[in-house]
């Protein structure tokens, strides 16, 4: 026995009349004379109410088919108009209605997504013909499982220690340093004191008058090398409090602060590497390398070259074990930064950079001879040696910063910021925006 009914719909994006008679095993003249339509055009969002028959089994004497019909109640969503994001990628284009419903009872709403942005979000979309299914595939939980043990395995080597300064600075001498919206630096413009100032250039204050570089700011200390005393190592508090000799007995060419311990090399020892607590004990010499000329300290290995092994890079663990060499380039100018190395060829013009293990070596900038300075921050390369150039890593493309002022090296990068030394009546400390605007002299 078949039972005449009706059910409200909201028309949605792409429905016409045809699609939803079909839907709900009616015909479009029944919609249209029920709903008093005059004709077939709809609206997005229009409220129509669709005829259709609730059946139950019926067999009659000569027929034994059985029929079903099944009718789906329409819920009430709305056409989301924000961002939406799976994964990181905005699936809302605006190519496609992305619906937002909540379901009663249910705690949080459904997003209704077309089938045809699945790809964009790392699903696989296949039509299976012979099952007739739609059938989504992602390599989400694979890729859930591998973070779950790369964060496993960082949690075995501990929290990862923090740095004083960056590779690129420390390259560079070391002459400004960030913590918060604070710099430490080096006023080359006066002797090399050391000052502090905000970001935006204000509150700017001398902490001292050592004539500073390598600087390194970690919590409420600033370690340093001092070359008005012989290039000993000194700390003080970044509120310019407590001026403490750290060692005596080493003089340094390069220093790196990393966690409680400094990382340096020291004159005093045929220029070899050590390391010491950052109160001045336990001083440990790292490996019988001599000559050492660059040298920075990125997660438990330390990377450097030296003047006998002509500049290639080595690396060497924190613990003095497992010496190997990286690569059999004359470097300058290291940079570590991540997983790779970046560096100057004493030979070949151009950047380079290698993996920590040696491979996967690349250039840029080839036709720049031997830049003098070379600082690598977040996805832009600066380096210069008479001009001031910077350039993506993912594009060859150079663009030239070079103030007014004669640039003269040490480029260090703090924030959105560049410090370098320039030639003007003199050596002057300059800073500019890493955009090339604002350019002044820190006086």
């Amino acid at each position: 026995m078949n039972t005449p009914s009706m059910v409200p719909y909201q028309v949605q994006y792409g429905d016409t009349l045809f699609t939803i008679a079909s839907r709900f095993h009616t015909t479009p003249e029944q919609i249209a004379r029920m709903n008093n339509l005059s004709h077939y055009h709809l609206a997005w969002g229009q409220q129509l109410y669709i005829p259709y028959l609730k059946s139950q089994d019926s067999r009659s004497a000569g027929n034994h088919s059985q029929t079903r019909q099944q009718a789906y109640r329409p819920v009430t969503a709305y056409t989301a108009t924000r961002p939406i994001l799976v994964n990181g990628v905005d699936i809302n284009t605006g190519l496609y209605p992305v619906l937002n419903y909540q379901p009663e009872n249910a705690e949080y709403p459904y997003i209704y997504v077309p089938i045809a942005e699945f790809r964009r979000v790392g699903a696989r979309v296949t039509w299976k013909e012979q099952e007739q299914l739609i059938v989504v595939e992602t390599d989400y939980y694979q890729l859930k499982q591998e973070n779950e043990r790369l964060r496993a395995q960082l949690a075995a080597y501990g929290p990862i220690p923090q740095q004083g300064n960056t590779s690129g600075n420390i390259s560079n001498w070391g002459i400004a340093a960030q913590q918060g919206d604070w710099v430490y630096f080096s006023n080359i413009t006066n002797g090399n004191r050391l000052y502090k100032m905000r970001l935006d250039g204000t509150a700017k204050q001398k902490l001292n008058d050592d004539n500073a570089l390598y600087i390194n700011v970690m919590g409420d200390w600033v370690y340093y090398i001092n070359r008005n005393d012989q290039m000993k190592m000194y700390k003080i508090r970044t509120d310019g409090t407590q001026r403490t000799k750290i060692d005596d007995q080493h003089s340094a060419t390069v220093m790196v602060v990393v966690g409680d311990w400094i990382y340096y090399v020291t004159q005093s020892e045929q220029y070899r590497i050590y390391k010491m607590n950052v109160n001045g004990t336990g001083k440990t010499r790292m490996g019988e390398d001599y000559g050492v000329e660059e040298m920075y300290v990125s997660a438990d290995w330390i990377f450097y070259t030296a003047q006998p092994q002509n500049l290639r890079i080595y690396k060497i663990k924190t613990d003095g074990t497992n010496r190997a060499q990286v690569t059999q380039d004359s470097a300058r100018q290291l940079n570590v930064v991540g997983d790779w190395i970046y560096f100057v060829n004493q030979t070949l013009p151009g950047i380079f950079r290698v993996k920590w293990d040696g491979t996967g070596k690349t250039s840029f900038a080839a036709e720049y001879s031997n830049p003098t300075s070379l600082n690598v921050h977040g996805d832009w390369i600066y380096y210069g040696y008479s001009d001031l150039y910077k350039t993506r890593l993912d594009s060859p493309e150079q663009i030239k910063l070079t103030p007014v002022y004669g640039f003269a090296g040490l480029i260090n990068v703090v924030g959105e910021w560049l410090f370098f030394r320039v030639q003007y009546n003199g050596e002057k400390l300059l800073r500019m925006k890493t955009d090339g605007t604002q350019a002044e002299i820190v006086g």
